[in-house]
């Protein structure tokens, strides 16, 4: 994997990424990271899930509020569909 500026690993292999399509180099650029509630969803089988674990691991290194679910599928309709009750529930908590 590629280095950020910051020393992280980068999401995307190619060492040529753009920065602003690098979630952990955003990261560690962002200004109000912690004003935002964050939800994130990722399926046990999904070729993605050390990542989304990695990426979820350093929100809340930096104090982040984080609501992560993990779902019994992949990177498809069906494990998002899944997450969609635990997501309307988290919104419906923090928008009232």
């Amino acid at each position: 994997m590629a280095r950020t500026n910051h020393g992280e690993e980068s999401l995307i292999r190619p060492p040529n990424i753009r920065r602003d399509e690098d979630v952990f180099d955003l990261l560690n650029r962002a200004v109000e990271v912690k004003s935002v509630t964050w939800f994130e969803s990722c399926g046990k089988n999904d070729a993605l899930l050390s990542v989304n674990e990695r990426f979820a691991r350093k929100l809340r290194e930096h104090g982040v509020s984080l609501d992560l679910i993990t779902t019994s599928g992949g990177h498809d309709w069906q494990s998002w569909n899944a997450a969609m009750p635990d997501l309307f529930r988290i919104a419906e908590k923090v928008l009232r």
